[in-house]
């Protein structure tokens, strides 16, 4: 799937505009329809990654367990060293890898948490 340029371009100029400060790195957007991150840099989309966003849909209700909607900054990044697969509970790795599925709708027995975990805190 080809990176929708034109959206995440809107999305990047809002971001910066309730910046003041501006940002002077790369800015990521989750694109949670398409289950994709893209890393905005520069004018540019520099990378497109495959993420999983929360079974419990979205919303920004704390204890949700929902992927959280709207402006935020990586406040701590769980996972660098882990190896692709890395199953997460309690944002520590157990030692587990996971058999990651690719095929799209695919599900498993289990809600895992793989291979990084973003904590975000937000900015709105």
């Amino acid at each position: 799937m080809a990176p929708d340029r034109e959206w995440a371009s809107s999305v990047v100029l809002n971001a910066l505009a309730k910046e003041p400060r501006g940002w002077g790195r790369p800015v990521l957007v989750i694109r949670v329809d398409e289950q994709l991150l893209y890393e905005w840099d520069s004018a540019r989309i520099r990378g497109v990654y495959p993420v999983s966003t929360a079974a419990r849909g979205t919303g920004n209700r704390e204890g949700s367990l929902q992927t959280p909607l709207g402006l935020h900054w990586v406040a701590q990044r769980i996972g660098d060293a882990a190896p692709v697969g890395a199953i997460f509970r309690g944002r520590a790795d157990t030692g587990e890898i996971a058999n990651i599925r690719s095929d799209p709708g695919a599900t498993g027995p289990e809600d895992l948490i793989t291979s990084r975990i973003l904590w975000l805190e937000g900015l709105e």
